[in-house]
Parts: structure tokens; sequence; C-alpha cells
């Protein structure tokens, strides 16, 4: 991609942005779809997955809730004390430690400058969930009709029941991202199975990562998954131009976020610090115990097959989805010998 290239993609991102966002065309298109019996059902069942994911988070998230008046001594009371830390001037990584991202701190710190206590911290968690309820049921809709589509989401949200622990932990938060990512890309792939990968695409898989990476830089692997799976197709489907301009358009993406977030830190004097507690100290963490954590793992994946089992028996039930499907592609793409 050369510099005119690249001048033109931004060209049209803005005239794009802008078009968009008219007032005139957004209250004609807000009107118009209203009226629609569609979006009358869809409204219906997003404000049903948000009340059930502020139920859920008032009941389980024991560190924020207002249900519960003390904090608990898990990892996000540590959180909210960093937070409050910060709204009184206090600076992350050089008046205090802890190796999970800046953007988690700085989450936690809104939300105690909103309402001075946890439960602006709540809030911002019930926003997050509810939201990354509706990717969801957004993804699910691709491969199933709507009840069911609720059923799967209910059930993985009490699958995270699990893992949550006491609440605001940084896949609460990364779990959004990684959900708009997996929905852009079925999004393209069951409409253009065959076709390059959008760049804004890549763009916006690169901004998803690097939102993870500055929270937790592992709970953003499945990102990397699904760019792995693009170059892939990319390859075998021969479009290999497209694979370097995609690699190029991802690492866009996470300089979007991370450039920002560097020079922040890099004004305050402590980027160094940063980098360290966020990337190298991970990985040095991670190295450590490695056995005993793999066994734990396998404990953990063997208590998710369960309800992604059951979530594959709803999306196939009574309809044969799944199996309609396999046949659908079987006549595609018969098998040659």
């Amino acid at each position: 991609m050369n510099k005119i290239e690249f001048t033109q993609f931004l060209q049209n991102t803005r005239d794009n942005i802008q078009e968009k966002l008219n007032p005139k065309k957004i209250g004609t298109k807000i009107s118009v779809s209203l009226k629609s019996k569609k979006t009358r059902k869809n409204l219906i069942i997003y404000a049903f997955l948000t009340l059930f994911c502020i139920a859920f988070l008032l009941l389980l998230s024991a560190s924020t809730s207002p249900l519960y008046k003390d904090l608990c001594d898990g990892d996000s009371s540590i959180f909210i004390f960093f937070g409050k830390a910060i709204t009184l001037g206090k600076d992350a990584y050089r008046d205090y430690f802890d190796h999970k991202g800046p953007i988690l701190f700085y989450i936690n710190a809104l939300g105690y400058f909103l309402t001075k206590s946890k439960v602006g911290v709540f809030i911002l968690q019930c926003i997050s969930l509810s939201i990354s309820s509706i990717f969801m049921y957004k993804t699910a809709r691709f491969f199933t009709k709507p009840i069911r589509s609720v059923i799967c989401v209910i059930i993985t949200i009490l699958a995270f029941g699990a893992t949550i622990s006491d609440g605001n932990l940084t896949e609460e938060y990364c779990i959004l991202y990684c959900m708009i990512a997996i929905y852009t890309a079925l999004k393209f792939i069951t409409k253009h199975p065959k076709a390059p990968h959008p760049r804004k695409n890549m763009v916006i898989y690169g901004i998803c990562f690097g939102i993870c990476a500055f929270i937790r830089v592992n709970n953003g692997l499945i990102i990397c998954g699904i760019v792995f799976v693009t170059i892939m197709t990319d390859f075998i489907n021969e479009h290999i131009k497209e694979i370097f301009k995609n690699i190029l358009y991802f690492i866009v993406g996470v300089l979007i976020v991370a450039v920002p977030v560097c020079l922040f830190f890099l004004i305050k004097g402590t980027l160094s610090d940063m980098l360290f507690s966020t990337f190298v100290f991970n990985f040095l963490y991670a190295s450590e115990g490695s056995s005993e954590k793999t066994s734990s793992a396998i404990l953990l994946l063997l208590r998710w097959v369960a309800p992604v089992l059951m979530m594959i028996f709803i999306s196939s039930f009574s309809q044969n989805d799944l199996v309609q499907r396999l046949r659908h592609l079987s006549q595609q793409y018969p098998y040659s010998h």
C-alpha cells in the first residue's frame, strides 16, 4: 500500500463517517426503522438481555453490586482502589503496582469518579455486559432463530458465572471487544465466504485487540485467531496480495489504540513502568508453574464443554438447521477423489 492509497482510505473513511452522522439521515432512518416489526422485536429482545445482565451482575458481582455493602478481598477490590487512587491524583504503575493493563484501571477510575463509590463501576459493568450480550445474540442469529439465540446467550452468561469470581475482572470488559470482532468476521464470512476480507474489518480487529491488550493481553488472543483464519482463507483462495495489506491494516488498528495510550504514559513519565507491568511481567508470571496451570486449565475447559454442547443442541433442535447447512455445503462443495 503506497501513500496515495492510504490517503484515499483515510478520505473515504472520513466521508463515510460524515455521511452516516448526518442528523437528517439519522432521524429518517430511526423513524422508519422503529415502524418495522422486526426492529421492535429486536428492541424487546435487547431490553430483556439488558435486564438479565443487570440482574446477573446484581447477584454475582459481589465486589461492585449495590446489594453487597463491603468490598471483597479479591482482585476487583484492588482495581477499584487503584481507580480511586487515580481520581485522587496518583500515578498508575509509579505510586502502586499491578500487572493488569491501564485501560482496566481507568475504567475503574471513571466509575469511581461518576458516583464516588463502587456503584459507578457496577454501572459500567452493566453497560459492557449488556452490549456484549447483544452482540452474542446477533452472532447467534447467523445460525439459528431468535428464541434459540436468546437461550444460547443466557446459557453463555450463566456459564460465565463460573469464572466471574467477585466481578469487575478483565474478562468482563474484554469479552465485549472479542464479541465485536467475532460478529464482524462472521457477518462478512457468511455473506462472502470466498471474497477477500475487507480492510476496514482488519482495522476493527486491530482496535479490539489493542483494547484487550491494554486490559489483559491474553484475553485478546481469540482475535488473533480470527486474523490468522482470515490470512489462511486469503491464502487458500489465492488472494496473496491481500494478506500483506490485511496484516498492515490490522497493525494500523492496534496502533490507533496503542499510540494514544503510550503517549499518555510517556507524558506522565511512566511509560516504561506501564509496559513492564502490562506485558513483560505477565510473560514472566505465565512461565512459572506451567504444569499446575495446565491441569487447572483442563478442568476449566471440561466445565465449559457442557454449556457449549447444550448451545449446539438448542441451535439445531427441531428444525435440524445444522444438518441442513451441512447438506447444503456438501452439495455446494462435493468431495472429489
